[in-house]
């Protein structure tokens, strides 16, 4: 590079080559002045997509020397010309977090969701965004709608559904944690576990609901599941009780018996 800037001191490939060499080599003073140099140049390469990478590359610099508070001026810079920037918005959203600055690093997730075509990487950006509203800026309401968002890229994403449960379960919001638990037993291979799912629905219908008719044909498909969850049965037992309803009683028994294996006693 030095041979190329001797024959023409404003050939921008060198000018650029020569300061990249000195950011790889750790020669940080010398990286700075050369890239500065760089962005005050009028070459008509200097595009706004690559005055925008200097600015980064200059905050990177700022971070390796262990300067990284003076980064963020940088970072808006490139942000500024180029929007979609994706080392300025990542590097963006480290410093944010770093300062805990909750509502910055959603507006940078919201604009790396708008930035990026891939699917995967929306999905995680929705779901972190969602747990930041409901565990730092308590706005659940926010949260079910990151959530929601994330999930309809992913629909039968079951970390995600039981984000959305436990969010609505905190908020009492009982019919809506219901239609979760439905979509979680829509996904779930497992017949013990949806079973599990099927008691809590059961409970959730019974007990915050008042809906005992709902309730009782859900601890029954417990019991297609998992014949071994007697308590469901009790609750069964319990309820069809209390409101004297002994036919239904008896074919509730009916029903049980012939769940039982045929070598059962």
């Amino acid at each position: 590079f030095k041979k190329a800037l001797d024959l023409d001191p404003a050939n921008w490939t060198a000018l650029l080559g020569r300061a990249d060499l000195t950011f790889e080599a750790g020669d940080w003073d010398a990286a700075t002045s050369h890239y500065e140099q760089l962005l005050a140049s009028s070459a008509r390469e200097k595009t706004d997509k690559v005055a925008a990478a200097i600015n980064v590359r200059l905050a990177e610099v700022c971070k390796r020397r262990n300067q990284g508070h003076k980064a963020p001026p940088y970072l808006r810079r490139a942000l500024e010309l180029d929007a979609g920037n994706w080392q300025a918005l990542e590097a963006t959203l480290e410093h944010q977090l770093a300062a805990e600055d909750w509502q910055g690093a959603l507006n940078t997730r919201r604009a790396m969701i708008n930035a990026t075509g891939d699917e995967s990487v929306k999905f995680e950006l929705f779901v972190a965004s969602g747990k930041l509203f409901r565990d730092r800026l308590r706005d659940p309401a926010k949260a079910v709608i990151a959530f929601q968002r994330a999930l309809e890229l992913r629909p039968r994403e079951q970390s995600v559904l039981h984000l959305l449960l436990d969010t609505y379960t905190e908020r009492k919001q009982w019919r809506e944690a219901i239609g979760v638990l439905d979509r979680i037993v829509d996904v779930e291979p497992d017949a013990a576990r949806r079973a599990r799912y099927h008691y809590t629905a059961a409970v959730l219908l019974r007990d915050e609901l008042g809906e005992p008719d709902n309730a009782l044909a859900r601890f029954d498909r417990v019991l297609e599941d998992d014949r071994g969850q007697l308590k469901a049965f009790q609750a069964i037992d319990t309820l069809l009780t209390g409101r004297k309803d002994w036919k239904q009683l008896e074919r509730a028994y009916r029903k049980m018996i012939n769940r039982l294996p045929a070598d059962a006693d």
